[in-house]
Formats: C-alpha cells, sequence, structure tokens
C-alpha cells in the first residue's frame, strides 16, 4: 500500500460515523404495558440494513432497519398478565423489565385533563385527595406522563420520564381523571391498565389536529402555510413552534409520536378554549376523532367529557356560548365507537376546574363498559333526540 492509499485508509478510519447502537422510543421501556388481545408494533432505530430481534414471552422476531435507520416488529396477540422482560438484540443488547400486558387508555385534552390529583400552587387537588392519593398503591396501574411541547413537524418521539407503577408519589402530579378512570377499570377487569397522559392547558382542538385533516378548514389554511413553509429556519421554528394555541403543533408534538402504540382507547376533556366557536366545534371535533383514528389505523373508541357547569346563572333565560358548545360536544354521539360523559352537574359557578373528579372519571368508565368492552350497562343519561 502506497503512502497516499494508507493516508486516505486512516482518514477514512478516522472520519467514519460511528455505529449508533439500538434505541427504543420513550413508550417502550420498563413497567410498560402492551395492549391485550391485539397484535403489537415494537419500533426503534439502528444502523441502517442492521438486523433486530425482538425476544417475548418465548417468541422472537426478525427485522431489519430500513434505510433511515428505523425498525419495527410486529408481536402476535398476547393474553393480559405479566410482569414479563422483552430482549431486544442487535449489536447490543436492551433488556426491558416488569412488562405487563392489559388495556392501555390514552388521555388527553387540556387543563381538566391535566389536573393533577394533588394541588400545584392554585391548580389541581381532587375532592378527599389525601386519602385518594395515600391509596394509591396498584402496581398494576401504570403510568405515562407526556412532556408538554410543540413542533412544527410530526416527531418521532416524545419526552417523558418513563413508564411508572401507580403509587402516592407518582400519582401526585397525574391526571386525576385518567387515574381514578383507570382505578375502576382494574376493579373492574381485574387486568393491568396502562394510562398516557398527553394533555396540554389551554388548547384548542386544531393544535391536536394532524395538517392533513386540518386542509379541508380554510380558517387555517394561512397559519399551516406558514408553519409548512421549507425555507423556515431554526429561529423562526423556534418561534413559531412556542404556541400551543397554533394549528397541529401539539399533534405533531404529543400525539403523532405516540401512535404506533397500540390502545384500547381514547379519553377526551377538552372545549373550553374553542367556546365562541361552537358551529366549527361541530365538524372539528368529529375530524379530531377521525384523524386520530387514521392515525393509528383502527377504530378507536373515543370516550370524552362534555363541559362543565361554570359561571353564574343570569337573571332570566339567554344565549350561551358554553351551552352551544356543550350541544356542539354532543352533536358528535353518532358518531361510531364514541361516549360522552355529561358533567354539566358537577360543574361550580366560581371554578373552571371541577374537583370532584371521581363522579367524572365514573362516568366515563361507564362509557368505556358499554363502548369499548360490549357490556349492555346504561352509559349515559336521557338525552333529547336529534
Amino acid at each position: 500500500m502506497n503512502r497516499r492509499i494508507a493516508s486516505l485508509a486512516a482518514f477514512l478510519v478516522i472520519a467514519a460515523p460511528a455505529r449508533a447502537d439500538v434505541s427504543l422510543p420513550r413508550l417502550v421501556g420498563d413497567n410498560m404495558v402492551l395492549q391485550r388481545d391485539a397484535p403489537l408494533e415494537i419500533w426503534g432505530w439502528a444502523d441502517p440494513g442492521e438486523r433486530v430481534r425482538v425476544f417475548f414471552r418465548g417468541r422472537v422476531l426478525s427485522t431489519h432497519a430500513d434505510l433511515s435507520g428505523q425498525w419495527s416488529a410486529r408481536l402476535p396477540a398476547e393474553h393480559a398478565g405479566g410482569p414479563d422482560d422483552m430482549r431486544i438484540q442487535a449489536k447490543n443488547n436492551l433488556f426491558l423489565r416488569n412488562i405487563m400486558v392489559g388495556d392501555v387508555w390514552l388521555a388527553s385534552g387540556q387543563s381538566n385533563m391535566q389536573f393533577p390529583m394533588a394541588r400545584e400552587g392554585s391548580f389541581g387537588g381532587v375532592a378527599d385527595a389525601d386519602r385518594e392519593i395515600a391509596a394509591a398503591n396498584f402496581p398494576q396501574i401504570r403510568l405515562f406522563n407526556v412532556d408538554r411541547a410543540t413542533a412544527l413537524r410530526p416527531g418521532a418521539d416524545v419526552g417523558s420520564g418513563g413508564w411508572v407503577a401507580a403509587t402516592p408519589e407518582s400519582v401526585r402530579s397525574f391526571s386525576a381523571v385518567a387515574y381514578l378512570f383507570g382505578c375502576e377499570l382494574l376493579q373492574r377487569y381485574q387486568v393491568p391498565i396502562g394510562l398516557i397522559e398527553s394533555a396540554y392547558a389551554d388548547t384548542p382542538a386544531e393544535t391536536w389536529v394532524s395538517e392533513r385533516s386540518l386542509k379541508k378548514f380554510p380558517e387555517f389554511a394561512a397559519s399551516i402555510a406558514r408553519q409548512s413553509r421549507s425555507d423556515v429556519d431554526a429561529d423562526t421554528e423556534a418561534d413559531s413552534s412556542a404556541s400551543p394555541q397554533s394549528p397541529t403543533v401539539v399533534f405533531n408534538a404529543m400525539i403523532a409520536p405516540l401512535a404506533p402504540y397500540r390502545l384500547k382507547g381514547v379519553i377526551w376533556y377538552q372545549g373550553e378554549s374553542n367556546v365562541g366557536r361552537a358551529e366549527q366545534y361541530r365538524s372539528l371535533f368529529p375530524a379530531l376523532i377521525e384523524d386520530w383514528r387514521r392515525n393509528w389505523g383502527y377504530r378507536l373508541p373515543f370516550l370524552y367529557v362534555q363541559l362543565p357547569g361554570f359561571d353564574a346563572d343570569g337573571p332570566a333565560p339567554a344565549e350561551s356560548a358554553r351551552a352551544k358548545l356543550r350541544d356542539a360536544q354532543s352533536a358528535a354521539s353518532p358518531i361510531a365507537a364514541t361516549g360522552m360523559a355529561s358533567a354539566i352537574d358537577l360543574g361550580k359557578r366560581d371554578d373552571n376546574h371541577p374537583r370532584n373528579e371521581q363522579d367524572i372519571a365514573h362516568r366515563l368508565a361507564l362509557a368505556a363498559r358499554n363502548v369499548a368492552y360490549g357490556e349492555p350497562v346504561v352509559s349515559s343519561s336521557p338525552t333529547v333526540p336529534r
């Protein structure tokens, strides 16, 4: 080998990028709950073309990373139970511990879904919080809290501290409605429950919808076009994505990365930020439901809370923007595999965030029993025929 070739060879060795270890999204990790009785997708990243094997419950699945370094392995349906371990093998090995198989629910929306079990400053704190939190010792309930974020483009992963078992410490800052809903499902079905909280206070519905589905709404066209420009520089992107009220940006950061993860269903608590735009919500909310179902690839049971009562009654009957929004929410009821939990009687005149989350969670659980579990139970109050 002459000196020139030797020098070139040495340069290539130094300049070649180091091979990356196989890695996983934060949803796929220790303590996770996998959805029972349904095909499962485990995914992540490795070197392009690298062989990846997944070992779980006596099965071995083999796949290869594509040219971009992404890989996924599809596991057959599994029965409820655990704990189990999983090994993911490429040029390195990853060992995931304490995995359960049961039912996984995504809890999303704005501040009433974000409302935590314990009071944090002037926000949160369910009725009888001390007793509820002290009793939170449920190793079969696992919690995953998605960090609040925005993005101009759909992301590949979310920020999170990962899956944790329900303990007095871990439930304190977790969604009260979601946790109490999970407790009722655990008691009834005796299977592990996974709860993914992806909620962001003060957000309108349009920020939770993908660009593809919002394109049919002309009122959002200018914002979408501005956010979709290919020449947006890093500073502009940071400024544009800072507002969680912008169309699509919360979906991109907090929903799109979750879509490969198999779910039992969704619970949704939002609407306050769309008060005053009830006619738009009649189309926007169904578009959100169908958008999420398209992203997950199957008909997700979608349960939602109608806005609770709020503000003092006037001296005489009058128009109410909040009542119109409630009516727009109820208009989604005919959509297949949806269920609405009314909360108008649970509201407070001086507080937009009712502390009686137990009854709201119970009503959502009744809707789940009917819509997601197929039980012939009465799950809603009488309604006016449409």
